[in-house]
């Protein structure tokens, strides 16, 4: 066979032979082939359809999926919708089914239609008022910024990072109970690691706030063991409730161990002083003391030091306790002394009331 030229033959069909290679094959069953790497199909494609190949040889009639295209964004003008015959104003309820990794307006920024939803094409619908529709609806890496919106329960594969700037981010409930936050879905909480991390930095002074209403009866922080019944709450004017307050410190001579210290106990609000009295027979109190404490409620303990001493308490006069010695052959004060007394700048404790831990 000569290197160029066409040539014939029963088996082969028809060659154009240039440079020593088959540049055109027509088969004789009708299929053409070019340069023996890709032979186009025998019959007509269906309507819209365009010839296209898959790389490796093969060449059909098909249609492009929009993930085939560079630019797979659809663009609507505020207001309009772009059709082959022409332009169609959006009124009332629309529909779109999207196939794309984002949705774009024209300014790059913001799509502004009468759009009332938007169905994904895995089923999931958002819907919006009529106005304005975000831009970051569906993730993308054209530096948009990506956010996650459930619109049913769904599970995160990595963390979330939620910027904001002046604004408030509120969790608002449709109806009595709505907004928890469970380790599962189990409604009895069990022992588990931390499921809430609060952290702020140095330049604020408060971690946590818990607001309440004006109304005292409004309680602030409940707790409840395994069983659901309350062991504890702090009302809306900040006081505790529970049936015993201790607390854990570091033990000052056993490593490994700590102390358990209760809280003293009584019925009243009070407070105290206490102190080593020698030289003087005046013990002087606090400045504060005459806007804390009811004059009327201070009570004065005196303990002889080295010896015994008829000691008294002669008068209370502003923020000072005098003191008196009744002894025949001395009149000299040595003593400790402890002064307690009942704040009067709040209400006074009632101290008998109805049960309200259940």
């Amino acid at each position: 066979m000569a290197t160029n030229g066409t040539y014939y033959s029963n088996s082969g069909g028809l060659n154009l032979t240039s440079g020593g290679s088959v540049r055109l094959n027509i088969a004789t069953n009708g299929e053409i082939t070019f340069n023996g790497d890709y032979t186009f199909p025998t019959s007509d494609g269906g309507a819209k359809e365009v010839l296209m190949t898959d790389g490796v040889g093969n060449v059909d009639f098909n249609t492009i999926p929009n993930a085939s295209l560079d630019n797979s964004s659809v663009t609507v003008a505020a207001g309009t919708l772009l059709d082959d015959g022409g332009t169609v104003s959006l009124g009332g309820t629309i529909t779109l089914n999207v196939d794309l990794s984002e949705l774009v307006a024209a300014t790059g920024n913001m799509i502004s239609t009468d759009f009332f939803a938007i169905t994904r094409a895995n089923g999931n619908q958002n819907k919006y008022a009529p106005g304005l529709i975000p831009n970051n609806l569906f993730p993308n890496t054209a530096g948009y910024v990506t956010k996650n919106i459930y619109d049913s329960s769904g599970t995160l594969t990595s963390s979330r990072t939620l910027t904001q700037s002046a604004n408030d981010l509120l969790f608002q409930a449709t109806s009595a109970e709505a907004t928890k936050i469970y380790k599962s879905n189990s409604s009895v909480i069990t022992s588990t690691k931390p499921r809430l991390f609060l952290e702020a930095d140095n330049s604020y002074s408060t971690v946590l706030q818990i607001r309440s209403s004006s109304n005292s009866t409004t309680n602030q922080i409940e707790g409840y063991d395994q069983n659901g019944k309350r062991t504890f709450l702090v009302d809306g004017s900040g006081n505790l409730q529970a049936t015993s307050k201790s607390f854990f410190i570091p033990h000052p001579t056993k490593d490994g161990f700590s102390l358990r210290h209760g809280s003293l106990e009584g019925p009243e609000h009070g407070v105290y002083v206490r102190g080593k009295l020698e030289g003087s027979k005046v013990i002087e109190l606090p400045d504060y003391w005459l806007e804390l404490v009811d004059e009327t409620t201070i009570t004065v303990q005196l303990t002889p030091i080295g010896s015994h001493q008829n000691l008294f308490v002669k008068d209370i006069v502003d923020n000072t306790v005098i003191v008196g010695n009744s002894n025949i052959l001395s009149s000299k004060v040595k003593c400790f002394y402890l002064i307690q007394a009942e704040r009067k700048d709040i209400d006074r404790m009632d101290v008998e009331y109805p049960n309200t831990i259940n």
